[in-house]
């Protein structure tokens, strides 16, 4: 049981940083940041100024969301369910 549990932690902990990063990264490509080392927080504010349309880009973020919660809600659906072996404790009557 505790081998289980610590694997979906695990994949469910992998999943989430995987999810933040295609959302940061849809943000950051719809603001026109490109991938450039040694670029800090100044060149983000400065393309996000520039971009102006801050709305749209979330529009993409917030629909990739959407998309993340129904293949998690389809994955939980799809779940089965297993009771444990050794019962509650009390003597079936």
């Amino acid at each position: 049981m505790g081998t289980a549990t610590g694997v979906m932690n695990f994949f469910r902990a992998l999943a989430a940083s995987l999810v933040v990063a295609i959302m940061g990264a849809i943000m950051l490509a719809g603001f026109g940041v490109v991938a450039d080392r040694g670029r800090g927080a100044e060149a983000l504010i400065a393309a996000g100024t520039a971009a102006g349309d801050a709305a749209g880009v979330f529009r993409w973020v917030f629909a990739a969301a959407a998309v993340f919660l129904a293949l998690g809600i389809v994955a939980l659906i799809r779940l089965p369910e297993r009771p444990l072996r050794g019962g509650s404790g009390r003597a079936a009557k």
